[in-house]
């Protein structure tokens, strides 16, 4: 799920370039949480989920419950977020996500649908490498369909507070 190219190359604002490379293999550094596909039927609930150089929490499957959970200062690159999840079938609720590198919260991939985001708080996200990557509170992209956000919060994240690219 990680970026499989391993390097990312835009420009930011004022035409500088920008440049990162992933560092080690995929899925790259390390992952606090993470849903293999094929695993499917687990719950996550009321865990603290700090320090990982990736993405705190990284899914894949169908049919989790990521409830109540607690995930902060996680990443150091902007494919880092507080979680990363391609699965489906899924509720993600009543988490807090605080202070990741990229995104709070990225919804992505065609395996990424039927999924209920509510009741989550989305604070301080994406200023990892805000002058070239700023990041948002809330994301979906890459085919991601039929996701379901209710009742969140996204409050100063580096971007916007919900973002997609469908």
């Amino acid at each position: 799920m990680k970026n499989a190219s391993g390097t990312d190359n835009s420009t930011n604002g004022d035409g500088t370039s920008c440049y990162w490379v992933q560092s080690g293999s995929l899925p790259g550094g390390n992952v606090n949480i993470w849903f293999k596909p094929g695993n499917n039927h687990i719950t996550l609930e009321k865990s603290e989920i700090t320090g990982s150089t990736m993405s705190g929490i990284l899914g894949e499957g169908s049919y989790k419950q990521i409830l109540s959970n607690y995930s902060h200062d996680n990443g150091t690159e902007p494919d880092d977020h507080g979680i990363y999840y391609a699965g489906s079938n899924s509720v993600i609720a009543n988490n807090v996500f605080y202070n990741n590198y990229g995104y709070g919260v990225q919804i992505a991939y065609a395996g990424a649908a039927g999924n209920i985001i509510a009741n989550n708080t989305s604070v301080h996200n994406g200023h990892g490498y805000v002058s070239c990557y700023p990041d948002s509170g809330y994301v979906t992209f890459s085919g991601a369909t039929n996701n379901k956000f209710v009742n969140n919060i996204a409050y100063n994240n580096g971007k916007y507070g919900f973002e997609t690219y469908d």
